[in-house]
C-alpha cells in the first residue's frame, strides 16, 4: 500500500536492506519491530524528495522522482545497481519477493531495478519501479543509441538495451521486453538515466 516519509527508518532509501519488512529488528530476539512499514509498500516521491533520501557515496547513485516499493529478494547474484529484477511468484514466503536472476518468461514478470547494492538473498530493500532511474544497459552494438530511444529488457539477462542498436531484435521483442524511453544517449555496460513508463505491476 502506499505509505508515507514517516514510515521510512533511515534517511538513505538506496542502503535500507534490512533482515525484517518493517526496516527493524529487536538487536537480542531479531524479531521484527512494527514500524508503519511493510513488504508491498510504495512511495511516490519528487526529485527532491529522492535526493534527500540518496546515499551518493562510492556504489551508489542519486534517486529521482519515481515510484519506489518495498520488496523481498529471493536470490542475489553479483547485484548492483541499475540491474532489472523480477517477480518470483515461487517464493510464497512473500507477495512481493523478487529476484535479479534471470529466467526464460521473466519478462513479464519485470518488477523494477535495484537501487540498493548491499541487499542480500532474503532480506528487505527498496526498487525503483517507475519513473526517472539509472538502469544498467548491456553491450551496445550497432547503430547510434539516443535520447528519446525506446528501452528494453536484454534477451537473456537482467540488463537493458535500446534496440535501435540491435538489429537483431524485432517488433515483438519491443513490445514483450519495452519499459520506458531513454533520457540519456545509452552506452555500453553502464547506468544511464531512463523513464520507465512499465505501470507498477503489484500493490
Amino acid at each position: 500500500m502506499r505509505t508515507t516519509l514517516s514510515a521510512v527508518q533511515t534517511k538513505q532509501l538506496n542502503n535500507a536492506s534490512s533482515n525484517s519488512p518493517t526496516g527493524v529488528v529487536e538487536v537480542v530476539t531479531s524479531l521484527r519491530i512494527s514500524t508503519g512499514l511493510n513488504s508491498g509498500d510504495f512511495l511516490e516521491l519528487t526529485d527532491a524528495q529522492a535526493a534527500a533520501l540518496s546515499d551518493t557515496a562510492s556504489g551508489y547513485q542519486k534517486l529521482y522522482s519515481g515510484i519506489y516499493q518495498r520488496v523481498k529478494f529471493t536470490a542475489v547474484t553479483s547485484l548492483a545497481v541499475g540491474q532489472a529484477c523480477f517477480w518470483n511468484p515461487s517464493d510464497t514466503s512473500d507477495p512481493y519477493a523478487v529476484t535479479p536472476v534471470y529466467a526464460a518468461g521473466n519478462k513479464n514478470n519485470f518488477a523494477g531495478v535495484v537501487i540498493d547494492p548491499n541487499t542480500l538473498a532474503a532480506q528487505w530493500a527498496w526498487i525503483q519501479v517507475l519513473g526517472k532511474a539509472n538502469v544498467l544497459f548491456g553491450t551496445i552494438g550497432n547503430g547510434s543509441p539516443a535520447i528519446g530511444d525506446a528501452v528494453v529488457l536484454t534477451a537473456g539477462a537482467n540488463t537493458f538495451e535500446d534496440p535501435a542498436s540491435n538489429v537483431t531484435w524485432n517488433s515483438i521483442n519491443h513490445l514483450a521486453g519495452n519499459i520506458g524511453v531513454a533520457l540519456v544517449a545509452p552506452a555500453s555496460t553502464t547506468l544511464s538515466l531512463v523513464d520507465i513508463k512499465r505501470a507498477q505491476s503489484r500493490f
